[in-house]
């Protein structure tokens, strides 16, 4: 079920992630055309003018020399593929960027629940008291962004959250864990960008997230050695919130970009516990795990 949900929400941001692109064009055209003063006639739409008259003339051409068909003309091309060229020129290069990034990750809360505590005596839930990093270093988190202007743009990226629970065994007070809390699903922002004459672009980032939530628990947890007939359940509530970035990217090589960022997250996820003894569900415990963490993120994209 978790799988499902985490692929409706990519389903559902990606629709919106192009309807906003179309949007943001058609507004960004309309501002452009705003303050654009009167009786000034751009570069660009000069050489459209041009265009459009070399087209006409090469018409007119034609017909007069009795050629009905362009499929055979050479120059007939060159217009089509010029009209395409614009379509790049304006639309995509400059404004489009894919690419990969590696994160390292470090929660601000991490052991902040009472050590050797239970259920409501200040444990995040149940006798866990705090929660462990699990860093994935390798590029395996995608995003893919538009600036539908010179400085504003929007991103849309996958991200994973791994923490590692800890708490005690509650009769030596020895550490164990659990089970690891997974988080994933897509993040969406809103950037600001400062192109200047360097090599050098500094940005910042305002977004939220939606992560599927899920536990993936040790093998001798949910049933236990210990206890004969004993079944434990942990089930979390997906999560949403709030994600601040900033970051630079250095153009190193002919359309290729190393980014470098820096990124908070707001994050608490809900958890309840079910005890099952026998068959016979003996206790329900309620908490939470707070996951506010602060990301260093290094990649590389190609800007097309």
């Amino acid at each position: 079920m978790t799988i499902f949900f985490e692929k409706m929400y990519l389903s559902v941001f990606f629709v919106f992630f192009f309807l906003f692109l179309q949007s943001a064009v058609a507004f960004g055209e309309f501002v452009e055309e705003e303050m654009k003063p009167e009786g000034v006639i751009l570069e660009e739409e000069v050489e459209n003018s041009v265009d459009q008259v070399g087209a006409v003339d090469l018409v007119v051409e034609n017909v007069e020399e009795g050629n009905s068909s362009f499929g055979e003309n050479d120059d007939a091309e060159s217009i089509a593929g010029s009209g395409q060229s614009s379509f790049f020129d304006k639309y995509i290069s400059g404004r489009l960027q894919i690419g990969s990034h590696s994160t390292y990750r470090h929660f601000q809360k991490a052991d902040s629940g009472h050590k050797g505590g239970v259920y409501k005596s200040g444990t995040f839930l149940g006798t866990i008291y705090a929660v462990k990093e699990k860093q994935d270093f390798a590029p395996t988190y995608p995003y893919i962004s538009w600036y539908f202007s010179k400085y504003i743009g929007v991103e849309l990226a996958y991200d994973h959250i791994t923490a590692e629970t800890v708490a005690t065994t509650g009769y030596n007070m020895i550490d164990k864990t659990d089970g690891d809390i997974e988080l994933s699903g897509p993040t969406f922002s809103l950037l600001v960008r400062y192109p200047n004459e360097t090599k050098f672009t500094p940005w910042i980032g305002l977004g939220m997230f939606l992560y599927s939530a899920s536990f993936d628990p040790v093998p001798d947890w949910s049933y236990s050695k210990r206890y004969k007939g004993a079944y434990n359940k942990m089930t979390l509530e997906d999560v949403q919130g709030v994600l601040l970035s900033a970051g630079v990217g250095w153009m190193f090589y002919d359309h290729w970009i190393l980014n470098a960022s820096v990124q908070y997250m707001s994050v608490d996820v809900d958890g309840v516990y079910d005890g099952y003894l026998n068959g016979v569900q003996y206790t329900k415990q309620f908490g939470h795990f707070p996951l506010d963490n602060i990301s260093v993120r290094v990649g590389i994209g190609y800007q097309f």
